[in-house]
């Protein structure tokens, strides 16, 4: 995704809008990446990963950057601040909808605030 470190394509990535179109990435606020064959452990190491791509795109390490690992059916949230991460021990089923889109909406609303912020601050 980034550099010579961290290489590799994330399976989604929610980010800003640009103001250079579609084809540019704005920001990136939250990555999300599948658990293939239900593995959290490998999931949340590439979550990890671009976590930290994020962070270097963003140039800015106090900002916020969330993290979702799905293996389409339990989903699980992590948030990397500077170099402290912090995984939510909740793992929501995709049978608690109301929930798992409740909490999606709160993240994405969460980082938003955080990025105006930053911005706000000159970040």
């Amino acid at each position: 995704m980034y550099d010579s470190d961290l290489t590799g394509i994330p399976d989604y990535i929610i980010s800003t809008k640009s103001e250079l179109g579609k084809t540019v990435l704005g920001l990136p606020i939250i990555v999300v990446t599948e658990a293939r064959q239900n593995n959290f452990t490998e999931g949340w190491g590439q979550c990890l990963a671009e976590m930290l791509a994020s962070q270097k795109i963003n140039r800015d390490d106090m900002l916020p950057v969330y993290g979702i690992v799905t293996d389409g059916e339990v989903w699980q949230f992590g948030r990397l601040v500077k170099d402290v991460f912090t995984k939510n021990r909740t793992r929501l089923p995709v049978d608690n909808i109301d929930r798992l889109f409740g909490s999606i909406s709160h993240l994405i609303e969460t980082a938003e605030k955080h990025r105006t912020a930053s911005a706000k601050n000159g970040g």
